[in-house]
């Protein structure tokens, strides 16, 4: 979809595309009643009613609704949901900076930077989980960093485009639908074996995409690799995982541990909730 093409009633001002996914696409405008920059995510039909327009009971209300009611410094902010000759689309805060992803390509993460990595990304899913949303994508593209007006790192999770609610994601897996029990939305060298398995989503379950995330920010490598999507599957579900201590000597054998349990075949080996495992964190003996 072209930026010229976004009508916005006027009120925004597209400049350009900033990305694309399975749930919409989104573009950098300008907001001309508040005077300030934003993020538009266009919302595919799919994930509204019919002819396009929202469907109140829908996906995008209720990822609209709750996630601008979850105000957090290390999670994305929604200021609203509108609907124009086209469809729905969100309005969030335009975060500039860079994602893991793109920083992670110059070098694994030094242990300082991790630190601030790992409590940020923890603190920001806890406060979703919270509010009874899971990401469901998470992934080194969906992690931004960026400098602070005090000059301070800061983590902030992108795109809940494809989150849902424990209760619509467990109906997911839980349907007599054949056809819906193949939906599997995410990217798959960072989800849990479970996710293959269409067994139900939980904090646990977000904490193994988390200790993905984590094991390739301090390796520049994916824990569970493959040369086919086929492959990289197998080796989430038979762990065939390199110990992170076998490539970062340097790092302290607790850290190493800890991630290691994160990214755990055995669900009930991970942490309870991201909570659980920020405290975890935060009592390892780093130095």
């Amino acid at each position: 979809m072209a930026a010229t093409s976004f009508p916005t009633h006027g009120r925004y001002q597209v400049e350009c595309q900033l990305g694309e996914g399975g749930v919409g696409e989104v573009f950098r405008a300008y907001d001309t009643r508040l005077h300030r920059h934003v993020a538009l995510k266009r919302l595919s039909p799919a994930t509204d009613g019919e002819g396009g327009l929202p469907d109140p009971d829908g996906q995008a209300w209720r990822e609209a609704v709750h996630l601008a009611s979850l105000q957090h410094p290390n999670v994305v902010s929604v200021y609203d949901f509108d609907v124009d000759e086209i469809g729905a689309f969100l309005v969030m805060e335009l975060v500039q900076g860079e994602t893991l992803e793109a920083v992670v390509a110059r070098g694994a993460f030094s242990l300082a930077d991790f630190r601030i990595l790992a409590e940020q990304s923890l603190e920001g899913l806890a406060a979703a989980h919270q509010t009874g949303l899971y990401h469901c994508d998470l992934k080194p593209a969906n992690l931004m960093l960026k400098y602070n007006a005090l000059g301070r790192l800061q983590i902030k999770l992108l795109d809940f485009g494809i989150a849902g609610f424990s209760i619509d994601v467990n109906a997911m897996a839980d349907s007599a639908d054949p056809q819906q029990e193949r939906i599997i939305l995410g990217t798959v060298e960072f989800m849990a074996p479970e996710r293959f398995e269409q067994r139900p989503i939980n904090a646990q379950t977000e904490l193994y995409s988390l200790g993905c995330i984590f094991y390739y920010a301090l390796t520049g490598v994916d824990p569970f690799g493959g040369r086919t999507v086929q492959e990289v599957i197998a080796s989430h579900l038979n762990a065939l995982v390199l110990a992170l201590a076998e490539l970062r000597r340097d790092l302290p054998p607790p850290l190493c541990d800890w991630i290691m349990r994160l990214i755990s075949r055995d669900p009930a080996v991970r942490p309870a909730s991201a909570l659980e495992a920020l405290g975890e964190f935060c009592a390892l003996p780093l130095g």
